[in-house]
């Protein structure tokens, strides 16, 4: 169990970032919460294997919550 918020984010991060198009974890205090950012375009199974990734992650991150803002990913290459 995380001792803190910020705890639950960098154990969440070092585990998650990169996967199923997790492209960014922050915090949202206000909902004592880790949120993934998601890139939107990511494959049918990806987004399969997202929901497994999240159930985890909550089970993970107990107390605090986890969810997903799933958003388009910027182009950084133009």
């Amino acid at each position: 169990m995380p001792q803190s918020l910020e705890d639950a984010k960098s154990k969440l991060s070092a585990k998650y970032l990169g996967k199923c198009g997790v492209h960014g974890v922050g915090i949202v205090r206000d909902q004592q919460a880790v949120r993934f950012d998601v890139d939107e375009r990511v494959t049918e199974v990806e987004r399969e294997l997202l929901g497994k990734l999240l159930d985890e992650a909550r089970q993970e991150a107990h107390p605090f919550k986890v969810i997903a803002n799933i958003e388009p990913r910027a182009n950084t290459y133009q």
